[in-house]
């Protein structure tokens, strides 16, 4: 909505908080995560409320979802070993095909990565991970197919 909008717009009511939203590339919907049946799902939501898909990523725990600039796939983070909230560092960051629902791992390592988005043109990914040498959470850069890898601060 503009600035200048101020009317207010419920885009969800329930008993089950809603987490880690974040707009659509146009900022005509929002993206979030919900459990339903003790698996987080994705929901696309209008402003006005209603819900316009619903992405069932297979994890217990999944989030920070991002729709990519085209529209075509989400990004998002989830537990790769399926555990609510284990604290083993196990956080990875995936891309889901929006046509197919196909999904591809795109950091695979022992340390948490979290929090991706995407690039203005679609073709880089940021996110946060554990820096080289354990220097805790640091800035990296990748491909959109999770090549080419790159930490961009260090402690």
């Amino acid at each position: 909505m503009a600035l200048t909008d101020t009317a207010v717009r419920t885009v969800y009511t329930g008993d089950i908080y809603p987490g880690r939203p974040t707009w659509s590339p146009l900022g005509k919907e929002v993206i979030y995560s919900i459990a339903v049946n003790g698996k987080e799902t994705l929901h696309l939501v209008r402003l006005n409320g209603t819900i316009a898909k619903t992405y069932i990523t297979g994890y217990n725990s999944c989030g920070n979802a991002v729709l990519s600039p085209d529209g075509a796939y989400i990004v998002f983070d989830a537990h790769s070993d399926d555990m609510l909230d284990s604290g083993d560092g196990k956080w990875e960051i995936y891309k889901m095909s929006i046509t197919d629902h196909s999904i591809v791992r795109l950091t695979n390592n022992s340390s948490d990565d979290w929090g991706a988005r995407w690039s203005p043109d679609g073709t880089k990914i940021s996110f946060l991970g554990s820096g080289l040498n354990n220097t805790g959470y640091e800035l990296f850069v990748m491909n959109s197919d999770g090549s080419g890898k790159k930490q961009l601060t260090s402690k």
